[in-house]
């Protein structure tokens, strides 16, 4: 039982001014950290580890460790300075004129999806842009969690700098579309999401695709909510017999239009395939049970008798929502092959009985 759901989210490049913290890959100052966390980091350990470095040069970058957050007063190792010698990453920190590719979708939020520096020519042209194209971008524009870029999985967090607590106005771009598709696996109890698409802006276009990012979902609970004939004791859609012919007979594709996520929007024309179904109630079960035997007989070749019709009955329903409905009357299996104009399958089923089976079925 599984569905995909799509949606298209739009796609913003904004010009703003913004300070942006990105994780960086610093192998060359991951050893110094492992310096600093066996004994405090001065200049004469930092020599040893490097040593080309003359003694000022070596004073010079344990105070550079500092200002980065690596290490806090007497060389000790901070928390930053342990991620960096754990993972060898370390958070700089730029500020200035970005541009910012922002996406907004209930279940996204609004988030940066890349940001890069705006050189001198993209500043300028910019500024050509009309009056109406200026927005005042809103505190929460950008989410306050780090975030891997689209395009160079860079980790980002995007923080605006305005005076005060007022965020300056941005300059935006026409948007652009992105496609968002959330895979919902309801047997496995498992929900992701990706986003593709192509960021236009500065740069060449660019295209893009997520890695799938786990959703917290109760999916039981989720198409309970869709479909309200959902039994999530029996794990089951309770129905009435639909002269489906499908195989296997107890699960059905059934397509919704619109239906919504918690916190996450509303996608339409959804198809949730693999459902199984069950009798609502012991007449329909009785129905259902008896267009199965008669679509089994009606593929016999040869004349069978009762009781091998009666085995077969018993294979055909056994673990199936209709086990416990006993093998139906043989003149009812004969009206039901009559009904379906099954013309040589009721010969078949009649003849090892009597040889006038119109009697049979009075």
């Amino acid at each position: 039982m599984k569905t995909t759901m799509t949606a298209k989210v739009s796609v913003t490049r904004i010009s703003t001014h913004a300070r942006v913290h990105r994780t960086t890959d610093r192998p060359d100052l991951q050893a110094l950290c492992a310096a600093a966390h066996d004994a405090p980091l001065d200049a004469a350990r930092a020599a040893s580890v490097w040593p080309d470095l003359t003694a000022r040069a070596a004073g010079t970058l344990v105070k550079a460790l500092r200002r980065m957050g690596l290490l806090g007063r007497g060389g000790t190792l901070t928390a930053a300075g342990e991620r960096c010698r754990a993972a060898a990453q370390v958070v700089e920190v730029e500020e200035g004129q970005h541009h910012l590719w922002v996406a907004e979708h209930p279940l996204l939020g609004r988030r940066a999806l890349h940001v890069e520096r705006v050189g001198d020519d993209d500043r300028r042209r910019d500024d050509r842009g009309r009056d109406d194209d200026v927005i005042a971008l809103s505190g929460d524009a950008c989410d306050a969690h780090p975030r891997p870029s689209v395009l160079t999985g860079q980790e980002l967090l995007v923080e605006r700098v305005g005076p005060g607590d007022l965020a300056p106005a941005g300059r935006i771009s026409p948007q652009t579309a992105a496609t968002l598709t959330v895979d919902v696996d309801f047997d496995a109890d498992r929900a992701t999401w990706t986003l593709e698409g192509t960021l236009h802006g500065a740069r060449e276009g660019q295209d893009f695709r997520t890695v799938p990012v786990r959703l917290e979902l109760d999916t039981q609970a989720l198409y309970a909510r869709w479909e309200p004939d959902w039994s999530v004791e029996r794990g089951r859609l309770l129905m009435g017999y639909d002269d489906d012919p499908s195989d296997p007979p107890f699960f059905r594709d059934w397509t919704y239009d619109p239906v919504t996520l918690p916190d996450g929007g509303t996608f339409r024309d959804v198809t949730v395939l693999g459902v199984p179904v069950a009798p609502l109630d012991d007449a329909e079960a009785a129905r259902w049970a008896l267009a199965l035997w008669a679509r089994r007989a009606a593929a016999l070749d040869a004349p069978t008798r009762r009781d091998a019709l009666t085995r077969d009955y018993a294979a055909l329903v056994a673990g199936t929502p209709v086990a416990a409905v006993p093998a139906p009357a043989l003149d009812a299996l004969l009206q039901r092959l009559r009904a379906d104009r099954a013309r040589d399958a009721f010969w078949r089923v009649a003849a090892p009985h009597d040889l006038n089976p119109t009697e049979v079925i009075r």
